[in-house]
């Protein structure tokens, strides 16, 4: 009950910040009054026997429900509960002994006995049994003991039942038997928590942070503390950072309510561990999420001792120094965070091929390409390439090092794959004195090695060297792709080279006179001359051909031949970087390549078999290196070749995670081949049975195919994912297709894995009312099709209804449901509402919240205020009452007026007035008349509102309005004053003796004022007029003196005036002095008159003028 002291005397301003009557920002531990009121709880059935022989004892719980119907603080001590409750269920202990025993039972409630018996027997056989029969009863019990762990939302309930025999026997007995039984009720619901990572690592390169952020929300808006907590592997705490909130939301929000981060330079050291992020309110109920992390800033290692050229399927021995993913990646460029290994893993430029620690064997995909090894650990470092260059190819030899010997750079090939190395060599390093040289170097491919030839014309020992890149440009080359992190550091060899420029190295070498362990000598140590060396790093060029073949009375045509090449570091010039080319052709079957072109007619048949023939072209750039040979084929039943590849089509998914019914993207499809063909598309299972449709194409049809000699180029092709697709693994093979030979193909698998996310988020209101709509919203993922609700989930009230869609925004469905209760016969309680989503794929998702029924919520009803606000005797009051009920139920409202403690009953109350909701479903702020004229007192105002199905609610007030006055003054006039004066000081030599002040001559000018009660700001009340007149003595016919006073400002209370009429003269005070009586009246606004009446004595017995001579 809410209590409201309206006081007309002082100037207040109110705020007023609407908080739940249960929440509060301070919350002490006298606890606060639950919001559930009725709990139900079992204490399960136990029994404990002990035996000796044929001697037995025991003590059992039958099981015992307890009911508390409803639980408050007691009004006489605010750290005690009253509770209201019903127990139904037994306990026994029982001897069946020679002797008699002795038991006790106990039932408590935080500590204070519900029920405690003891009971002793005095016979074989004895026994007790308590019984509780259901019967409503009443107790107080402590807020919080030891039992309660100090927490006033909680109830310890304990129950015991002991059994002890009271005789012993030298051939022993059973002595005693127990069970007992403690838990808690929970009187505070927990607090709930969303909780997100954007990432579960921190590293030294690209992720030096760890932030969490969610949502939490509280139905009983306890204040609440979100802790996140760093923890190493022994759960030793690290790091931990908190959030409070004074007032949560009651239900789960929009935005985010915290974020919280924790920075590497908070993180003294590397550790895996855990975040657990924690919510606790007030009363400590919470929960919490738990993720693992890892701390972790130095980069792994990787290497492999095996040979470097594999064919795919071949294994391969990697060793790193911590638990890694094992990466093979292109060598085409720098890897130096985790999303550049995951852009090349979408991109083909590379592939995972496993995880390990330590040294490890994994297999080698059917990948041709020249790659390097990477680590990626658990904090997503990103190792140093491998120092080797991982080549798989099955099919031509690689160079896989070189090796610098004396002056020359030797390019060495894998004996095992090609037995022959060329003969040409390069020159690269002079000896020590030799001032430079220079070499051209393959970019990504050349692996170089370096021996260093000391020579001293002295014979000194070499003691030490230092080797330094100083310098590098790029300034000649197109395209360049980077600045390599070594230049102008001294640092051990550099065996690869990536980046396209020309490198300056410097070597130098120290010679020492004396043995190297000699440290009296280092003065005598001289640096040599420093040996400048400089490598050019370029790209390979590449080659294109293109021939046009036709069959013409069994010869072939060569229509046209045209071999193109270029050159990535000089594409700005006319050549495009191309100085040479070189063609070979030659007959399949033959073993030797035929230099220059082919002919333009060829054999297509020769002893009544087709001739194919094959040409090989290559292109040599300006730094003389030559491109790898591509060749065409020209046959009349040639293979037909296919390269494509896939993505999905929306660049969010991959096609490592994809929903169904979205769209997977064949792009980059190329065929190979000089007859009419087709290529197919489709999306298979696992056992290679069609889930989609095939999509067909042929070569001859221009509007997807363009044709380039024997080489197609397909236009991209989407393939749609059915919507009813279950998520899992499937394959899309591209397949091309010889047109007149089906068993002619060639194509592409590509794993897709199918999934479907739901996303779903309900949402109840906690509260739901008999015959009251309620609106249940969810949100889901775009790919859900349905929704449902369970209400009562597990009750025998279970109803399951459709939520309707209502509005797509982004990548989230909106639905929604009107959901109005019409079974009054539900018990009021706690239920829970299971939403469940689901896809046309059969993907489902649970998402359940608690809410409370019940069968009607009582009315509030708040009186706001008076009109006026500050209220004055007299006034015209008016209260302002504000009633609201959430079940919009038609309300009658009370209004009851009482005056120092006794009913207005004859101003008409109580007074009753009917409020129903209005078009918006509101109800109107009511004004009543609470009286005309309020006249001076204390009242009470009582307002009561009942929604006529057990609800009501009331609010009180108490008004006192401010008295008016006025009080008036009359004084000499100040020259009057000092004849006065004289006079006296002339007789007696005192100031007021024998004329007091308020003596007076007739004929004196009377000098009158008044003071009116000052208004308040907030009243509208104002005064209409001040008058005077003169209450004469009997003797005398009145005459009218009267005048009006005047303000002295228009804002002030005080009034004056003068009053003199020469029929004074000599009117009063003879022969005797007389009194004279002055009644002031003021006139207010609201009709209230108020007077003051000052008596003042008429002395006219010494004329002053006759005296005035003595002075």
């Amino acid at each position: 009950m809410k209590h409201k002291l309206l006081i007309g005397m002082l100037f207040i301003i109110f705020i007023t910040i609407n908080i739940p009557s249960y929440a509060s920002s301070t919350i002490t531990w006298t606890g606060r009054e639950p919001l559930q009121t009725q709990y139900t709880y079992n204490i399960p059935a136990m029994k404990k026997t002990a035996v000796k022989g044929s001697r037995t004892i025991f003590a059992e719980c039958t099981g015992i429900t307890l009911e508390i119907l409803d639980i408050r603080t007691y009004d006489g001590d605010d750290t005690y509960w009253e509770i209201k409750f019903k127990a139904k269920g037994e306990l026994r202990a029982y001897s069946y002994d020679d002797y008699s025993c002795s038991d006790d039972t106990y039932f408590r409630i935080n500590g204070t006995n519900i029920s405690y018996d003891r009971f002793s027997g005095t016979s074989r056989g004895d026994g007790h049994t308590k019984y509780y029969d259901g019967v409503e009863k009443t107790t107080i019990v402590r807020k919080h003991d030891y039992t309660s762990q100090n927490n006033p939302m909680k109830l310890n309930v304990y129950v015991k039942c002991y059994v002890y025999t009271r005789g012993y026997y030298s051939h022993g007995d059973p002595k005693s038997a127990h069970v007992e039984h403690s838990n808690y009720i929970y009187l505070n619901n927990s607090p709930n928590l969303t909780a997100e990572l954007d990432r579960n690592y921190i590293n030294g390169n690209d992720s030096h942070s760890i932030t969490v952020k969610g949502k939490v929300w509280d139905i009983e808006q306890d204040d609440i503390t979100i802790e996140a907590e760093l923890l190493n592997s022994s759960y030793q705490s690290i790091a931990k950072k908190s959030k409070f909130i004074a007032i949560p939301n009651a239900t789960s929000g929009q935005s985010d309510d915290y974020t919280l981060t924790f920075n590497a330079n908070e993180l003294p050291t590397d550790t895996s561990g855990y975040m657990y992020v924690r919510i606790f309110d007030h009363y400590k109920g919470g929960t919490y999420k738990r993720f693992p992390i890892y701390i972790d800033r130095v980069k792994p290692t990787i290497s492999t001792e095996d040979t470097f050229v594999l064919k795919g399927g071949n294994n391969l021995a990697v060793t790193t120094n911590e638990q890694s993913e094992v990466y093979l990646l292109k060598n085409i460029m720098t890897y130096n965070v985790y999303n550049d290994v995951l852009d090349a893993v979408s991109n083909d430029k590379g592939v995972k091929i496993g995880d390990g620690i330590n040294k490890s064997t994994f297999t080698v995909p059917d990948v041709n390409g020249s790659y390097r090894l990477f680590a990626v650990d658990n904090g997503k470092n990103v190792s140093k390439p491998s120092s080797s260059i991982v080549q798989i190819d099955s099919s031509k030899p690689e160079i896989i090092d070189i090796v610098v010997e004396g002056n020359q750079l030797i390019f060495i090939y894998d004996d095992a794959i090609h037995s022959k190395a060329p003969t040409s060599t390069d020159y690269l390093l002079p000896l020590e004195n030799v001032v430079a040289s220079s070499v051209c170097i393959l970019a990504d491919e050349d692996n170089v090695d370096y021996e260093f030839i000391f020579d001293d014309y002295e014979g000194d020992e070499k003691y030490t060297d230092r080797f330094v890149f100083s310098a590098f440009d790029n300034s000649m080359f197109t395209n360049p792709n980077g600045i390599p992190d070594i230049i102008g550091q001294t640092a051990s060899t550099k065996n690869g080279f990536h980046e396209v420029g020309q490198y300056t190295l410097e070597y130098q070498a120290q010679d020492t006179p004396v043995a190297a362990s000699e440290t009296r000598f280092d003065n005598y140590r001289k640096w040599g001359n420093k040996n400048l060396i400089q490598l050019l790093v370029h790209r390979t060029p590449i080659a294109n051909l293109t021939i046009n073949a036709s069959l013409s009375n069994n010869q072939w045509v060569i229509n046209g031949v045209n071999g193109t090449g270029y050159d990535l570091d000089h594409m700005d010039m006319a050549n495009k970087g191309i100085q040479d080319d070189m063609y070979e052709w030659k007959r399949i079957t033959d073993s030797q390549y035929t230099p220059g072109m082919i002919p333009s007619t060829l054999a297509a048949v020769e002893g009544g078999k087709d001739v194919e023939y094959i040409v090989k072209y290559k292109v040599q750039d300006i730094e003389g290196a030559w491109s790898e040979p591509v060749t065409f084929i020209i046959s009349a039943d040639p293979p037909i070749e296919l390269d494509a590849s896939l993505k999905t089509e929306d660049s969010t998914f991959s096609i490592s995670s994809i929903p169904a019914s979205e769209n997977l993207l064949a792009y980059d499809v190329k065929t190979i081949f000089n007859k009419l063909h087709y290529v197919d598309m489709a999306l298979y299972n696992s056992s290679n049975s069609l889930v989609t449709s095939l999509i067909r194409t042929h070569s001859n049809n221009t509007s997807y195919v363009s044709q380039n000699g024997n080489k197609f180029y397909w236009v991209n092709k989407a393939i749609n994912i059915p919507e009813t697709l279950a998520d899992g693994t499937y394959k899309v093979i591209v397949k091309a297709t010889d047109a007149s030979n089906a068993l002619k193909t060639d194509q592409e698998a590509f794993t897709v894995v199918v999934s479907t996310p739901i996303n779903l988020l309900g949402s109840i209101d906690s509260k739901v009312t008999y015959d009251r709509t309620t609106t249940l919203t969810a949100t889901t993922s775009i790919y859900v099709n349905d929704v449902k609700v369970t209400l009562y989930k597990g009750t025998s009230y279970e109803r399951t209804s459709n939520l309707v869609y209502s509005k797509t925004v982004g990548n989230t469905k909106y639905w929604t449901l009107d959901y109005k209760e019409d079974r009054s016969y539900i018990s009021e309680g706690n239920y829970v509402a299971e939403f469940r989503a689901t896809t046309p794929n059969g993907n489902w998702e649970v998402d359940a919240h608690n809410f409370y029924f019940t069968r009607n919520t009582p009315p509030t009803v708040n009186i706001l205020g008076t009109d006026p606000s500050f209220i004055y005797e007299g006034d015209k009051v008016y209260a302002n009452i504000q009633v609201n009920d959430v079940d919009l139920d038609t309300l009658s409202v009370t209004v009851n007026l009482s005056k120092d403690g006794q009913p207005l009953t004859g101003e008409g109350y109580p007074k009753t007035y009917t409020q129903s909701p209005n078009i918006t479903n509101n109800y109107e702020l009511l004004e009543v008349l609470l009286m005309d004229h309020m006249t001076p007192g204390n009242y009470d105002l009582h307002v009561l509102v009942d929604d006529k199905n057990g609800g009501t609610a009331t609010d009180t007030a108490i008004i006192a309005p401010s008295p008016l006055s006025i009080t008036g003054q009359v004084d000499h006039h100040p020259q009057w004053n000092d004849n006065r004066i004289k006079y006296n000081l002339a007789m007696t030599g005192k100031d007021d003796d024998p004329r007091t002040y308020d003596t007076y001559w007739a004929g004196e000018r009377f000098m009158l004022s008044a003071q009116t009660t000052a208004i308040h700001a907030d009243s509208r009340l104002t005064v209409s007029k001040v008058s005077v007149h003169i209450i004469e003595p009997a003797r005398i016919s009145p005459q009218p003196y009267q005048m009006n006073l005047s303000p002295l400002s228009s804002s002030t209370n005080r009034w004056s005036g003068e009053l003199w009429n020469n029929t004074m003269i000599y009117r009063w005070g003879r022969p005797s002095p007389e009194d004279l009586t002055f009644q002031f009246t003021v006139y207010y606004s609201n009709g209230t008159v108020k007077q003051h009446n000052v008596t003042i004595t008429i002395d006219d017995r010494d004329a002053y003028y006759k005296y005035h001579r003595k002075w």
